[in-house]
């Protein structure tokens, strides 16, 4: 009897981040019978690489990888707010790669650039577990639910300052601080989606304004739960949430989206409806998205 090769890979992720973590979640979930995931990474036939980041440490792998003749994957989570912003300084990296995934369209950036697309690209958005967050019908006494790891880089500051001077309220997911009148908080919550869904589901609007780049896992989350998400008008916001959200511009700085959150957070949202939810469902599918992926591995290697 023929015994089928088991391809080794290695994904996990370097660091505890909630989005990394269902990245890397439905990688394994939903990958061919034929792959084995190992938590050695010197076991791995294939080693996941997401770029979180400095591209320097991406790059030292990718060095290590060479020398012990193993493959790669990149998922690009990062670029435009790395400190190496021009496609041109990954392309040793991307070319190495057995398949490079992101959301933001670097065969077109590229070209934009002018760097060649000489590489196996992925582009598909990140996904969404409709399992998990769904709406649950409760009152919406916040105005917006934000995640928010600092007061300026995903626009807390302006968040709570739009929501004071509108005297509206503000439900940050994070542990209590003190922020002023308000601004409520629930706690760490990251690994209890379905508890995550419940506040969501009490938000108004929720918040998708990280500067510079993004994708943003609680603007599909937020709006499986009824929450109306609110996004800075940018490229990788644009290309994936058009019609979903309500776009405000980053480029005016706090003296324009202080006023445009105001502006929202005194009318009512725009109601999530069936249709949105079941095109968020299918567009954000978790299942497509990762045999997307290994499809693009095993078209370059298996």
């Amino acid at each position: 009897m023929t015994s089928i090769y088991m391809y080794k890979v290695f994904a996990e992720p370097p660091l505890d981040d909630f989005c990394i973590n269902r990245i890397a979640h439905a990688l394994k979930l939903y990958a061919p019978p034929n792959v084995k995931f190992v938590t050695d990474e010197t076991e791995a036939d294939l080693v996941v690489l997401y770029a979180h980041g400095r591209k320097k440490s991406i790059w030292w792998s990718i060095c290590r990888l060479k020398e012990q003749n193993r493959q790669a994957a990149v998922v690009q989570m990062q670029l435009k707010s790395t400190p190496n912003p021009h496609t041109a300084d990954w392309l040793d990296i991307w070319r190495y790669a057995a398949v490079v995934w992101s959301y933001y369209n670097l065969a077109q950036l590229c070209q934009e650039e002018s760097t060649p697309v000489n590489f196996n690209f992925y582009h598909a958005p990140l996904g969404v577990d409709p399992s998990a967050f769904t709406d649950h019908n409760l009152k919406r006494k916040y105005t917006m639910g934000i995640h928010s790891k600092g007061w300026s880089h995903e626009s807390l500051r302006e968040v709570v300052t739009a929501a004071q001077e509108a005297k509206k309220s503000v439900l940050v997911f994070d542990n209590p601080n003190d922020y002023g009148a308000g601004v409520f908080f629930t706690g760490l919550v990251k690994n209890n989606d379905r508890r995550m869904s419940y506040w969501y589901s009490q938000c108004r609007y929720v918040s998708g304004l990280r500067r510079t780049e993004g994708f943003e896992l609680p603007v599909i989350e937020g709006l499986m739960c009824g929450a109306r998400p609110i996004c800075f008008d940018l490229p990788s916001y644009r290309i994936w949430f058009e019609g979903l959200v309500e776009f405000i511009p980053e480029s005016g700085g706090r003296a324009q989206i202080i006023p445009a959150l105001i502006k929202l957070f005194n009318q009512k949202p725009r109601p999530v409806s069936r249709a949105e939810k079941q095109q968020v469902k299918e567009k954000f599918n978790w299942g497509s998205i990762a045999r997307g992926f290994w499809e693009r591995v095993y078209e370059h290697k298996i």
